[in-house]
């Protein structure tokens, strides 16, 4: 099964030198900026992962790391009104 990436525009503000190192960067490696940029964030992520490998094994499965959180909130006598988190549409669903 093949599945189709969802693609999002984006603007950025760079100053010129960096702009200019991400350019050179793109070109020596013989990718576009944006290829570049993706590149460089999942670097960036496997790194992270490297230094907090608890969170680098949810890192795919965000609705669990909800769930854990909601779960421990109610357990503390939160409910999603009393929470400013309540604002991300996962982490406060309604239970069955």
């Amino acid at each position: 099964m093949e599945f189709k990436t969802i693609m999002e525009k984006i603007e950025l503000e760079l100053d010129r030198l960096t702009f200019e190192r991400a350019k050179t960067l793109a070109i020596v490696n013989q990718s576009t900026l944006s290829e570049l940029i993706s590149h460089v964030i999942e670097r960036l992520a496997e790194i992270q992962e490297k230094n907090d490998p608890l969170m680098g094994l949810y890192a795919d499965v965000p609705e669990i790391v909800d769930e854990i959180v909601a779960e421990a909130m109610e357990k503390r006598g939160y409910t999603a009104s009393d929470h400013p988190i309540s604002s991300f549409p996962l982490l406060y669903k309604e239970r069955d």
